[in-house]
């Protein structure tokens, strides 16, 4: 944009070429809408002299910028808030099948019919679902070519192999639970231990996995 172009910027008189241009620009004043007009200098009498150009709303660009800025803020701060949502709702799946695994344990045994034990069932599954799903994964590269500390040349990611069989062992664990209160099963105290170990070691192997990947990130 050229400031001042038909004005003078310390008080003189326009010249020529701006009244020519002002008088083509009256004929169409009317098609022409005009949003946002900035003085750029000053006539003889001191009155403000707008530059000839006239901004509408698809050619304001500080205005589509400032749009754009909103709209990239609002679209991060929904992103994050789903990301949260999202957790929580793992959270609570997780402490659910705590909540069912430490039920059927305490109806087999009686040494776990505390409540604390179901907390601490509870607990953990939050906390392993929260953190050990859904984990930040490596980015990959073939073994000869060039990559960071942080990438993998074709071998196994411990995060990712973690989380996936922690949560398998955990929603299996979980799975098997309530299907043995539903349907009033009486399992050997040996499945049991098998179904309390499982879930406990699924749910410390997404922890494991959480852990790990927020780390090397």
């Amino acid at each position: 944009m050229r400031s001042g172009s038909g004005c003078a910027a310390l008080g003189g008189s326009p010249p020529r070429t701006a009244l020519r241009t002002q008088g083509r620009t009256s004929r169409h004043a009317r098609e022409v809408p005009k949003v946002d007009i900035w003085p750029h200098g000053f006539l003889g009498d001191g009155r403000p002299c707008a530059a000839l150009i006239s901004f509408t709303p698809g050619g304001n660009v500080l205005a589509w910028g400032l749009r754009n800025r909103l709209v990239t803020t609002m679209r991060s701060r929904v992103r994050k808030f789903a990301h949260v949502l999202e957790r929580v709702g793992l959270a609570m799946a997780g402490a659910a099948g705590g909540l069912f695994v430490a039920a059927h344990v305490g109806s087999s045994i009686a040494a776990f019919t505390s409540e604390g034990f179901i907390m601490m069932m509870m607990i953990g599954g939050a906390v392993g679902f929260y953190v050990g799903i859904d984990t930040p994964a490596l980015a990959f590269h073939a073994p000869d070519s060039r990559h960071s500390n942080k990438g993998s040349s074709g071998g196994v990611d411990s995060a990712e192999f973690l989380s996936a069989v922690g949560t398998f062992l955990a929603t299996l664990t979980a799975f098997v639970s309530v299907v043995v209160i539903v349907l009033r099963e009486n399992p050997h105290i040996y499945w049991t231990m098998v179904i309390m170990v499982g879930w406990v070691v699924g749910v410390l192997m997404q922890i494991v996995a959480g852990a790990i990947a927020r780390t090397r990130d």
